[in-house]
Parts: C-alpha cells; structure tokens; sequence
C-alpha cells in the first residue's frame, strides 16, 4: 500500500461532492458485490449526495448490513457468519479508503471534513479536508457518533468477536483494520471494481441534491451489476476468514503497516 505525508486540504464544492460521491459509490458498488455472495445484504434502496452551498451536508446508501442493523441478524453456521462480518466491515471501511484509490491518500489516515457548521453540517464555499492517524481515531472513538463507519466498524468487531473495549487492544483492532485495507487496496483497485465505482460516482455528482430511488436506481443497480459481473469477493473473504481462523492479522500487516 502507498504512504505519503497527508496534509489539509481546501476542498471547493465540486471537489467536496466528488470525494463524497467516490465514498459513497464504494459503498454501493461493495454492497452488490456482497449480494452476489449471500442474499441477506440487501441491495440499495436509495442513494445519494448533497453537497450544495448554504445547505445541509449529505451522503447515504440505504441498505441494512448484517451485525450492524438491528433488523439484520447474522447467519447461525459459523463460517458464513464470520463472512458476513467481513463482507459488512469491507461495505463499512470502502468509502474512506476509496480515497486511497482515487487520489494520492495513505492507508494509515482517515479523511474528515471539518466543516465551520459542525452541528448543522451547512456547506461553505470551500470545506476543508483534514487527515486522521488511524490509531488516533481508535483511541478517541468514544467521541464518534454512532452512525460514523469506522465506529460501526469497531461495535461489530468487539462485539462478535468478544475484543475487550480497552485501550489495551487497540493495537489489536488497528492490525484488523489495517488487514481489512490491504484486502480494501486490492479489491478496489481491480479494474471492473474501479469502473463500476466510476459509474456509480458519476451518476450521484449528476443527481446531487436529489435521492436516487425507484427506475433510476434499479437502472443504476443493473447497469454496475453488469460492470461486476465477473468479479467475485469471495477469494476476499476467505482470507479474512482464514486469518481471523489462524489469529494471523499481525503477520500480514507488519510489513506495510508499522503500528
């Protein structure tokens, strides 16, 4: 995975809205990947962005991930369960790491938008972009709303895996995540992945403002189907699988992900 020096950015508003269309588009484009391996991830419902000065900032996917809706329970058999665990946190971790494949990012930050209205999200002519240390977001989630991803990320791991909530295993759970974004790199990075992320981008950037659903979205969902077509998670998973099995996670990591 690459590393570069992340330093603060000025977004304008095309940029912010095509960042957040990339993340949002990762979303999409692994839920349907996780669809075509086990049914009980549901396909989208509804998509969609708004980035447009004076109004309220948003991005959302609507679409239920086992372990983490309520309404969503995992599956009894074991190694489907541990699957779909992984399946739920590459849906999860895709939209901030789309921006290591898109744009020069670093495996070992996260992006936030610090915005000059924190509490109604309004969009300014230029938001800036501001880059986290992973471990520092490990060590203060407690300050994350729940609806933050990598928060949802981290309730599902200690809770289906038993990981004591203490700053004791946050080396653990950064050498989780930090396996999880390898596999993110590869996947994403695979060229019908990238294309249909693409096409998904794109058309959210055109309908900013307004929600994707009904004939729209099933057209958009048969259009990046047909992108990924051949594209399996399995393999992905597997390994995740075969890891968490073996208790390996630090072995894959030490060499690209320095703690």
């Amino acid at each position: 995975m690459r590393h570069f020096e992340m330093h603060p950015k000025k977004l304008d508003v095309k940029s912010f809205a095509e960042i957040t269309a990339y993340h949002e588009a990762s979303h999409f484009v692994l839920t349907l990947l996780m669809n075509k391996f086990d049914s009980s991830f549901e396909k989208p419902s509804e998509a969609t962005i708004k980035v447009i000065i004076g109004e309220s900032y948003k991005g959302q996917i609507i679409s239920p991930l086992p372990g983490v809706s309520e309404e969503k329970e995992l599956a009894n058999d074991e190694t489907l369960r541990i699957k779909q665990i992984f399946g739920s946190c590459f849906v999860l971790l895709s939209g901030y790491y789309s921006y290591n494949v898109f744009y020069p990012g670093d495996s070992n930050y996260i992006m936030e938008f610090d915005m000059d209205d924190r509490v109604k999200k309004k969009v300014a002519k230029y938001t800036n972009l501001k880059f986290i240390k992973l471990d520092e977001i490990l060590e203060n989630l407690k300050y994350y709303g729940e609806g933050d991803d990598v928060k949802k990320f981290s309730t599902l791991i200690h809770k289906e895996f038993n990981i004591p909530s203490d700053p004791d295993v946050i080396a653990e759970l950064h050498q989780i995540i930090g396996f999880l974004f390898y596999q993110l790199d590869n996947m994403l990075n695979e060229n019908a992945i990238k294309d249909a992320i693409e096409l998904v981008k794109d058309k959210l950037v055109e309908n900013n403002g307004k929600v994707i659903e009904g004939k729209d979205l099933e057209d958009l969902i048969v259009k990046t189907e047909h992108r990924i077509i051949n594209v399996d998670i399995t393999k992905y998973l597997d390994a995740c699988e075969r890891t968490y099995q073996d208790d390996s996670w630090s072995s894959w990591l030490l060499p690209t992900l320095p703690l």
